[in-house]
């Protein structure tokens, strides 16, 4: 790494030594544990959680496995809406979904979310194998604003994301480049 890359790496450790992160990796945990799990990690900190990040929905076991798949997720999709109001935080739930996005389970689990982001890849480079360079974060759903793109370049050296200056397009007043994914809520971590 150059030395202005070390000096990027110290400042973003700066910026997150404060923070309380707290990183349950329970393989194959069953929804019905996930308050339990949040209260004892509330309980150990001392404090309020701020968001919890749910690391995916098809990895849970469902509370009941013996019902249909979508029965299943629209549980679980119900359990996660519950879980944000008890600890009146964010609750954001990553999942996989079908190319199309139109599967009934998917349809349960956004019409749960209050709002739902979705991130595509040109098909044209996912159809060729060609190594994946752009993609699109694409807000699909949003109760408390509208809708719109985002551009997104991958760097493959240092394996992250970078915002191009393509077009940002929106629908709905209030999602604005400049307010375009503004959390009503205070931020996570001091200073951010």
């Amino acid at each position: 790494m150059k030395k202005e890359h070390f000096d990027k790496v110290a400042i973003a450790m700066q910026k997150t030594y404060d923070w309380h992160l707290s990183i349950d990796d329970t393989p194959r945990v069953n929804v019905i544990d996930i308050p339990g799990i949040c209260r004892r990690v509330e309980s150990r900190a001392g404090r309020k959680l701020e968001l919890i990040v749910i690391d995916y929905l098809q990895r849970l076991n469902p509370a009941n496995p013996k019902e249909p798949f979508e029965r299943q997720v629209s549980d679980m999709s119900v359990r996660m809406k519950t879980l944000a109001r008890e600890f009146s935080c964010p609750v954001i739930v990553l999942s996989q979904m079908n190319d199309d996005g139109r599967l009934r389970w998917s349809r349960d689990a956004e019409n749960e979310a209050d709002g739902v982001w979705v991130i595509e890849q040109d098909q044209e480079e996912v159809e060729s194998g060609q190594m994946k360079r752009a993609a699109t974060l694409r807000r699909t759903k949003g109760r408390n604003c509208g809708t719109g793109d985002l551009h997104f370049e991958f760097e493959a050296p240092y394996l992250r994301f970078n915002e191009v200056s393509k077009p940002y397009t929106t629908q709905g007043d209030e999602f604005s480049y400049e307010n375009k994914f503004q959390i009503r809520r205070s931020p996570i971590g001091p200073n951010a």
